[in-house]
């Protein structure tokens, strides 16, 4: 989600007067660290979920302006009072997703303000198609069968050999229901109460944004779109 920052999200950021952040999948920390230089700036609050992240390196120029949780996020973002944005780029699968997205729904019903979503890996390869990181987490009756084999674009089934992210955990085909990223959010918003908008980027694998539907929110998006050149 990184690439995406300079040209596009810290503009938003900016725009919309973000300064309470939720990062769901820090993966290296790269991006951690612009949003902490971000948050830094503005005087904001960075809430970074991911059990695998060594925060140590941050934990001295930023401690005034990082919340570490190494738990699930279904279970973090209830504990968050308030987020002006969320970045979702942790388990590309549809199950993780749109529960997130309920959560942060809930906190939108007790706050009265939609915030702004963004997910990344909205495009191929887990648009339509469920990655676990951990099977055994996802219950079982969303969990698509699945393997530890490789994705061929422009094919449904899992490559018998190589193939991108072969190390991973996919389901065996892609498509259908409850399968996959985008799939979570199409689901999503024709439930939500809120009346919000989606805007899908198709370059690095899919960058998505939830936007409520306000003029304000519009109007930061006519801008972004304007000045991303994507």
């Amino acid at each position: 989600m990184h690439r995406f920052w300079n040209q596009m999200l810290k503009p938003l950021f900016l725009h919309a007067n973000v300064k309470r952040i939720v990062q769901i999948g820090a993966e290296n920390g790269v991006f951690t660290t612009k949003l902490l230089d971000y948050c830094k700036q503005c005087r904001g609050t960075l809430y970074v979920v991911d059990g695998n992240l060594d925060v140590s390196p941050f934990s001295k120029v930023f401690k005034d302006h990082l919340c570490h949780f190494s738990d699930e996020s279904k279970d973090v973002l209830p504990q968050i009072q308030h987020y002006d944005a969320v970045l979702m780029d942790g388990d590309h699968n549809w199950y993780t997703v749109y529960h997130d997205l309920k959560m942060v729904e809930k906190k939108a019903s007790q706050l009265g303000q939609f915030p702004l979503v963004v997910l990344h890996d909205t495009a191929w390869p887990y648009g339509r198609r469920d990655m676990y990181l951990d099977p055994e987490q996802i219950p079982d009756s969303y969990r698509h069968p699945y393997a530890q084999k490789g994705m061929i674009a422009g094919q449904s089934q899992l490559a018998e050999s190589g193939g991108f992210n072969a190390m991973c955990y996919h389901a065996l085909e892609e498509g259908g229901e409850k399968n996959g990223v985008l799939t979570a959010i199409e689901d999503f918003l024709k439930e939500t109460p809120f009346s919000c908008s989606h805007y899908q980027f198709e370059t690095c694998n899919g960058l998505s944004i939830i936007y409520p539907d306000t003029s304000d929110h519009k109007q930061w998006m006519k801008y972004v779109m304007k000045t991303s050149g994507l």
